[in-house]
């Protein structure tokens, strides 16, 4: 008569395997991947070698619990994270932060960028340094009849300063000839130099004159445009020498010596042809030293070559 496995048996074997599987479900939920061991303690089973269900029940339920140990991510119940700050090589790198605006390449083929740079004048007053009016060497002379008067002394120390021995011309006609070399720097600005040949003559007395000159001209109006440009004014300074001759004996009566010469005149220039220009001059010319006193009024022409015209 076959034995009987006895009740308190069944009851210990089924409480020792739900004590295994709650142990086992604990096991299944690490933070981290763990290296498997290669040894897992298994319970030893309770039952009988004679009931066979009780043994295949334990036995699939170790091999699962060896399974899920050795490989707790094979369920899908915990999935293996990347380390922080580990950067994947094969992902596009994240655009720069910057507030600058990006510039699209245009080609090896694209015409380089032209800058429009506004001329610079570097003239005085803003004016155009291209000539438009006169430039380069310039030959010029002034010409015209004069009218004037010249008194004084003897150059003789014993005479120059007593008033017996003055003598005086009066009012006199007759011409200056102002001849001069220099350049035009600007439309607007002239130098040379030059000398001045004149004289006058009032009754029995004339007063023949020779100086040499510094000769300016200027155009103060020319920015103005139109026949402003032509409308300037002349400036002589310099020293010569003159004297008062009378003309029946053809002796000096009086004498300058050295002395000074200034000069001050207002130009018009309407004509013009090629390189030449001319027009209307109108001046004045004061002489002096000591003992000796000239001076004249000028109306006559101006003639210019000017080498650099437009």
């Amino acid at each position: 008569m076959p034995s009987r496995t006895p009740l308190w048996t069944t009851l210990g074997a089924a409480l020792l395997w739900t004590c295994t599987q709650e142990a086992l479900a604990n096991t299944t939920e690490p933070t981290e991947p763990t290296q498997p061991t290669d040894t897992v303690a298994h319970p030893p089973s309770q039952s009988k070698p004679n009931d066979p269900n009780v043994s295949n029940n334990d036995q699939n339920n170790s091999d699962e619990a060896n399974d899920n140990t050795a490989n707790p991510t094979a369920n899908g119940s915990v999935e293996p994270s990347e380390p922080a700050g580990t950067v994947d090589p094969s992902a596009p790198a994240a655009p720069a932060d910057s507030t600058e605006p990006t510039v699209p390449d245009a080609g090896p083929d694209a015409a380089p960028d032209v800058v429009d740079v506004p001329s610079q004048d570097t003239s005085p007053g803003g004016l155009d340094a291209a000539t438009e009016r006169r430039g380069g060497f310039v030959v010029g002379v002034i010409a015209g009849p004069t009218l004037g008067w010249a008194t004084g002394n003897p150059s003789a120390k014993s005479e120059r300063d007593n008033p017996s021995f003055e003598r005086s011309t009066g009012l006199g006609v007759g011409y200056r000839v102002t001849p001069f070399l220099g350049g035009a720097l600007t439309d607007w600005f002239t130098f040379g130099l030059g000398m001045s040949f004149g004289s006058l003559s009032a009754s029995d007395l004339s007063s023949p004159l020779t100086t040499f000159v510094f000769h300016l001209e200027v155009y103060p109006l020319y920015g103005r445009g139109d026949v402003f440009r032509d409308i300037g004014v002349t400036i002589d300074v310099g020293a010569g020498a003159s004297s008062i001759v009378d003309k029946n004996t053809d002796s000096k009566v009086a004498a300058s010596g050295a002395m000074s010469s200034v000069g001050l005149g207002v130009l018009w220039e309407p004509w013009r042809w090629n390189h030449f220009a001319a027009g209307p001059f109108l001046g004045f010319q004061h002489n002096w030293s000591r003992w000796f006193a000239r001076s004249d009024v000028t109306l006559g022409l101006r003639g210019m070559f000017y080498g650099v015209q437009p």
